[in-house]
Parts: C-alpha cells; structure tokens; sequence
C-alpha cells in the first residue's frame, strides 16, 4: 500500500504571522535609516551649514580680489592668511584661485584660510633677435631679419611692435641690431617687442 501526501500549492502556502511581523519590522528599519540616511548626506554635502556651536561655513571666495576675500572671510568669523601668488592661464593677476579650506565646509571660527592669488599667465622670456647684445653675442653675428624676428617672436607667443630704421655701421642693412624689451626679460604672453633695423650708411 502507498500513501501520497497532499501538497497545497504555492498560491495557498501562509507564512507564521511571527514571520510576517518580524519582515514587516526590517523593512520598516531599513526605509526609516534610508531616509535618514539620505537627509544627512543632503544636510552635511549638498547643503551644509554649521552643525556645533562656534563652527562657520567657509564662504567661497574664488574669483574675488584678496581684499574681497579677505573682507568676506573676516565676515564669516574666519582668519586670512596670505599664501603667495602662482602665474594661472586664465585668471586675472591679483584675483583668487586657491583657497584651504574648501568653499563650504564647516570650520571652528576663528580658522586661518589660505588663499593663494593669480599672478597671471606664465611669463616668456624674451628672444634673441640681433646679434648686437646679450650673453650669446658674438664678433660677426648678424642680426635676424625684419621678417625673421616677427616669426621668432610669434613662435615665443610675442608680438613684433614698432620698427624703426637707423643708418648704422653696425649691421647689416636690413637686419635688427637693437631690441626693447631686451632678450632674456620676462614678459606676459602677447608682449609687443620693438626693434630697430639697419639701414645703409
């Protein structure tokens, strides 16, 4: 003889109502510390704001002269500290573009703020463009032509300003036998060099 047992199906199955309520709590845990979780992370990085008493928010001052900094700075309860100039492609000479702390996170009043700022674009020192002067003279050495010392200048990220044309035994007509501002200076990108070309006697 065989006996077979019945079994319900699956739609029917019931779990313990121990079961249920013990499941019905986790999840209920788990959304509650989700959305605590979620406005935390929007109150302290989104939004920050001071949480302890005696704690600012540093402003952010990127973009503003030193003394519009400073100014906004000494506002928030927050010290200055100078930290220097660094040359920066794009940003105006004298405006801000470092500061530590961070713009917007909380900090003890009273914290000094470094700011680092703009000493504008790197600078270029200055070609050679005549043989007449400068640690690379030579007895003989010729100047470069008017057409020459415009491309060597350009090449350098410098621009060819005034010629002017002297009579001079110095030089070979046609070339350049003095430059303003002298090789070797450092000068901010697109700097006008003016120089003087021989002429004949």
């Amino acid at each position: 003889m065989q006996l077979r047992r019945h079994v319900p199906p699956l739609q029917e199955w019931k779990l313990p109502a121990l079961v249920e309520l013990s499941g019905a709590r986790r999840w209920g845990l788990a959304l509650a510390g989700a959305i605590v979780a979620g406005y935390l992370t929007a109150y302290l990085v989104l939004f920050p704001a001071a949480i302890l008493h005696g704690h600012e928010v540093v402003p952010r001052v990127l973009g503003l002269s030193l003394q519009e900094a400073s100014a906004a700075l000494r506002k928030a309860g927050l010290q200055v500290q100078d930290g220097g100039s660094e040359s920066h492609p794009t940003a105006p000479q004298g405006t801000i573009v470092w500061q530590d702390p961070p713009p917007d996170v909380s900090a003890p009043t009273g914290l000094r703020v470094t700011l680092v700022s703009s000493d504008g674009p790197p600078k270029i020192p200055v070609p050679h463009v005549t043989g007449l002067d400068g640690p690379l003279a030579q007895p003989g050495l010729l100047g470069l032509s008017q057409a020459d010392a415009r491309t060597r200048l350009e090449q350098q990220g410098l621009a060819l300003g005034t010629v002017t044309r002297r009579r001079s035994g110095e030089g070979t007509p046609g070339t350049v036998i003095a430059q303003r501002p002298a090789a070797g200076t450092l000068a901010a990108p697109g700097t006008v060099v003016d120089v003087v070309v021989a002429r004949s006697p």
